[in-house]
């Protein structure tokens, strides 16, 4: 897989270990660990064929952690999902178009919020991975616009940026398209991205229209 699907797919898991999704929402008893697993998200076949983009692959990715609730100490323990499909467009190769999918489980001690992405806006989570692969900071992200989607019962606000990312050994000027919400349970981030000069936008967005959730997929 290129380079790039790699950067994508740490923007939204490799993430999870600088910043910090179960079927509902638990408060527990101060002393034992928290655990929850979220359900994986996908997206339709028919959407696929109509947009040329393939399934890749289906990785769970967990997380704990310890947080301070009222003084006291407790674990958590996450299950995490990452879906991921791409597409290969002129010349930049396989996944040149990628679309990832990331749930986390929305999880509560003692009435307060313990997923660290329940907090993290759109930057610091671009931020964390574009310092952490050398593609630069904050400044390397320009946002373009916004385009709100109809999925999964709900709007849902994209927000689009304009990048720098390295496909193939190469910096591509591309674009990313960024959307989350809450669904069944679960925290949903939904990130396509693509290089600025063979634009996949339409197509991205059949695809968050299409969103599935929980999804089912062999061997999960």
């Amino acid at each position: 897989m290129s380079t790039r699907r790699a950067v994508l797919g740490s923007i939204l898991a490799g993430g999870v270990a600088s910043l910090a999704g179960c079927s509902a929402v638990q408060d527990a008893i101060f002393g034992d660990a928290v655990e929850a697993s979220a359900s994986p998200a996908g997206v339709t076949d028919g959407s696929l064929d109509a947009t040329g983009y393939e399934h890749r692959a289906v990785e769970e990715r967990p997380y704990e952690r310890t947080v301070e609730i009222q003084g006291e100490q407790r674990d958590i323990v996450l299950t995490n999902y990452l879906v991921s499909y791409g597409k290969e467009i002129g010349d930049f190769g396989a996944d040149a178009a990628t679309l990832l999918l990331f749930t986390s489980p929305t999880v509560s001690v003692a009435g307060q919020q313990a997923n660290p992405f329940a907090g993290a806006d759109d930057r610091e989570v671009l931020r964390a991975v574009l310092e952490r692969d050398g593609q630069g900071g904050a400044e390397n992200v320009r946002e373009v616009g916004t385009r709100t989607v109809s999925t999964l019962d709900t709007q849902v606000e994209f927000t689009q940026y304009e990048s720098t990312l390295e496909i193939e050994g190469q910096e591509v000027a591309a674009l990313l398209h960024f959307g989350r919400t809450a669904h069944d349970g679960d925290l949903l981030f939904a990130l396509g991205g693509h290089p600025k000069l063979l634009d996949e936008s339409g197509n991205v967005y059949t695809l968050a229209e299409s969103l599935v959730h929980p999804a089912e997929f062999d061997g999960v």
